[in-house]
């Protein structure tokens, strides 16, 4: 499949930057993996991957189905409110089921594999694909668009993926650069993200 021009960035350093950023035990109680709309792209990156690092080692710490409880939960570590909402950890399978997350919750159990964005980008192919390309980690973007939750208004956004065990563990990373030199109407972004266009999905845990 074609990459449909997303300026995919492949960490060919992914043993120093993935493993290494953030890492923390399971039984941590504190994370430092949120980044703030006035962070560096740098700084931005680093807190993402650290999420999802983290993630990661609280998965195979708890096992899938513990795990799943506490990423859904939008009081625990891996969510974050915004003055228009939540962003945090989203997990999926590679087939395109959500299994977890803290923004989209009325997503969960749902395949979006044909979830477009506004711009008729297919979001979810291309993270997939991508992550399969790269299952140590990728940061893709900034072709994905989405609502961000910090300023209540359209953006463009990159996204830090990882896959272990047939599972995607990504969370955003929201530019401020617009993707168009006309932004998507809000109305718009929402229609286009609406659960009602994801196909409902029985999943057994592994």
């Amino acid at each position: 499949m074609k990459i449909l021009n997303s300026k995919l960035k492949t960490l060919s350093f992914l043993g120093a930057f993935f493993m290494s950023s953030g890492l923390l035990a399971a039984e941590d109680i504190t994370y430092d993996h949120f980044y703030k709309t006035t962070d560096p792209t740098l700084v931005k990156e680093k807190k993402a991957v650290a999420l999802v690092n983290n993630a990661i080692a609280y998965y195979q710490k708890h096992g899938l189905e513990a795990a799943l409880e506490t990423f859904k939960n939008r009081n625990g570590p891996f969510c974050i409110k915004h003055s228009h909402g939540y962003s945090g950890l989203d997990v999926g399978t590679i087939e395109g089921v959500i299994l977890a997350s803290c923004k989209n919750q009325g997503l969960i159990g749902k395949n979006i594999s044909a979830w477009r964005s506004p711009d008729g980008t297919l979001q979810s192919q291309l993270l997939i694909e991508s992550v399969k390309q790269n299952p140590q980690g990728v940061i893709i973007g900034p072709t994905l668009s989405n609502f961000n939750p910090s300023t209540g208004k359209p953006a463009a956004r990159r996204c830090v993926a990882r896959e272990i065990n047939g599972l995607i563990f990504s969370t955003p990373i929201y530019v401020q650069a617009p993707l168009h030199t006309d932004i998507v109407a809000i109305e718009d972004m929402k229609a286009a993200q609406d659960p009602k266009n994801a196909l409902p999905v029985v999943y057994k845990f592994r």
